[in-house]
């Protein structure tokens, strides 16, 4: 069979075991992966995860990588988007992205598939609104979407808001517009063109017809609540007075109710949404239940300092979600926890208490809403500070157990079981500097979709090389011996061998093995010797190389995408005294 990959070797010799060599340890000081895959466990969810860095610009990436961190699809932003904002893959293969205009939908070619510009509405008298960071997408194809109104300075006094003491912030304008936050249902004019056709609003819920100064009303929001961490001046955000900042929303298909993440509330709301009419008529319901910091509603004690934090939960969240049906954990809430109060992130799972009609539990008066703990809690207050994203950031619940996590300012995806051990991390790159050179980009969120997702289905998504570049290519010889590089997926005995090829100017001794990752797996066991050589079967060439052995349940995870009675490419990459380096060949896979 005729093999040629990076323009490397492209027939295998006979392999020759022999005792592993020692390899000093001085030459591996820079090996710790810094950027891109830097973790990969047969116990990681495979799929493929969407993410779109905050640098991302009219022509910038959106990228779709594979569990071993290669990139199998990307997107080029045709539009303008919001730095911190939503992505999403529907099923009918359009990439969904937010703009400070509303959203828009892009299709795999990255051609603009429609917009959704709430600033320019298509229907007469409806009113003008400006979208932010979220998009959800409901099971009828609408979509739910945050959006601010603006109200005049007399407006904000007269409802109950302190312009006076907005007046006094050394950092901030005096206050003449207030943008106050909505959540909007956008509907297809035409619903079998889509949203192709135009839009037209079909449901509201506005904030605006829920202000209260009464903290003992805890079905309404309390106007007159300031964050103590930072006072009314924390309602001056991204160059705007804003009340409400709802940075993420949830839908539950079955009891159709709405969850959000009241931002600067540093809680989660849920609210009504059983009725979706033609005309958006009226205010929706009062709050169902609220969680996070009941001090907003006058039932408990206030955050006073990071060691001292009264009775808040939530600070600055910034994703909540019911998890779905037949998941674990379904109809609990997760809810990444930003804690940029007090400086430690988490990630918590609630089960929000439901009397025999499965209605939320209402506490006595002064009470808070329960639960008093979560269920479930991911942190690393251990160590502080090693898990801290004070703003953006995601966590996704997977169908087998795990959660994939986004610590969005670091750009660092990890998904953790339920017992909080970490199967499977990367590290965005910087997409122009060799690993280690530069800072990450930050993340606002990360998605993780199953191989079957019908959104995949019309995509080409063969693995590309890494994101990050490697400056040095090594020849590689999988199946050393062999001039087939057949895989049976059905086998699960024995393991895959696969040579590093010394030469006259490559020292495999200088290869530090426990870099080395395979489809982004690390190998079990490695030794030195010359087992093979460039364009021959069964022999070497006088140069030690360096083969190392994966066991085959993981090979057989690492191929699991690739399709039966075809060519895959096997990738390979791993550091040594000239730095990091990659190599790949095909493999012919069997079943």
């Amino acid at each position: 069979m005729n093999r040629k990959i990076y323009g490397f070797r492209n027939v295998i010799c006979l392999l020759i075991l022999g005792a592993m060599l020692a390899v000093p340890n001085s030459v591996f000081s820079q090996s710790d992966r810094t950027v891109g895959l830097v973790k990969r466990d047969i116990r990681a969810y495979e799929g493929y995860t969407l993410y779109k860095p905050l640098a991302s610009v009219p022509g910038g990436p959106v990228y779709l990588i594979n569990n071993a961190g290669n990139p199998v699809h990307q997107w080029t932003i045709p539009l303008p988007t919001r730095p911190g904002g939503e992505v999403f893959l529907r099923k009918n293969g359009e990439l969904v992205l937010t703009t400070d205009q509303g959203f828009y939908a892009i299709n795999p070619d990255s051609s603009v598939a429609w917009v959704v510009d709430s600033t320019q509405p298509t229907i007469a008298g409806q009113e003008r609104w400006f979208g932010h960071h979220e998009v959800v997408e409901l099971p009828n194809g609408n979509m739910l979407v945050p959006g601010f109104i603006e109200k005049t300075r007399a407006e904000a006094e007269a409802a109950g808001f302190d312009v006076e003491s907005a007046d006094e912030c050394p950092t901030a304008p005096d206050l003449t517009v207030l943008r106050v936050d909505n959540i909007w249902e956008v509907a297809p004019i035409d619903p079998q063109v889509g949203f192709k056709s135009g839009w037209k609003v079909v449901w509201r819920w506005n904030i605006w017809d829920h202000f209260t100064n009464d903290s003992n009303d805890r079905k309404k929001a309390f106007i007159g609540y300031d964050d103590p961490a930072s006072g009314i001046c924390g309602q001056y955000i991204q160059g705007a007075w804003t009340f409400g900042r709802f940075n993420a929303l949830g839908y539950h298909p079955r009891r159709k109710e709405i969850v959000m993440s009241a931002s600067l509330f540093n809680e989660i709301w849920i609210i009504d949404h059983k009725v979706t009419t033609e005309e958006a008529k009226g205010p929706a319901g009062d709050l169902l239940y609220r969680w996070g910091n009941p001090y907003a509603y006058g039932a408990g004690e206030p955050f006073v300092s990071p060691s001292e934090r009264g009775d808040q939960k939530l600070s600055f969240q910034h994703r909540v979600q019911w998890i779905p049906k037949g998941y674990p954990g379904q109809n609990h809430i997760l809810i990444f926890n930003n804690g940029t109060d007090w400086g430690n992130s988490s990630v918590i799972e609630i089960k929000p208490p439901l009397d025999s009609n499965g209605k939320y539990i209402q506490p006595p008066p002064g009470q808070a809403f329960g639960p008093l703990t979560p269920v479930w809690q991911y942190d690393e207050y251990d160590t502080p500070g090693s898990f801290s994203a004070a703003l953006i950031s995601s966590a996704q619940r997977l169908p087998n157990g795990n959660t994939l996590i986004n610590n969005g300012p670091a750009g660092y995806f990890f998904e953790v079981t339920c017992n909080g051990e970490k199967v499977w991390e990367y590290i965005n790159p910087a997409a122009d500097a060799a690993q280690g050179d530069n800072a990450p980009f930050g993340v606002y969120r990360s998605w993780r979709y199953a191989p079957d997702y019908p959104g995949l289905v019309g995509a080409n998504i063969p693995p590309r090389e890494p994101l990050e570049l490697y400056p040095t290519m090594y020849t590689v010889d999988v199946k050393p011996g062999s001039c087939k590089n057949t895989i049976n997926r059905e086998s699960t005995t024995g393991k895959l061998a696969l040579a590093i090829l010394g030469s006259e100017d490559l020292d495999v001794t200088t290869i530090d093995p426990r870099s080395v990752l395979l489809e982004g797996f690390p190998a079990v066991k490695w030794v030195i010797n010359d087992v093979s050589s460039i364009d021959q079967c069964d022999c070497g060439d006088g140069y030690p190389d360096l083969v190392l052995k994966w066991d085959r349940p993981t090979i057989n995870v690492a191929l699991d995408n690739a399709t039966p009675g075809s060519e895959f490419l096997m990738q390979l990459t791993g550091y040594s005294s000239d730095g990091w380096f990659i190599g790949g060949e095909e493999v012919f896979v069997l079943k």
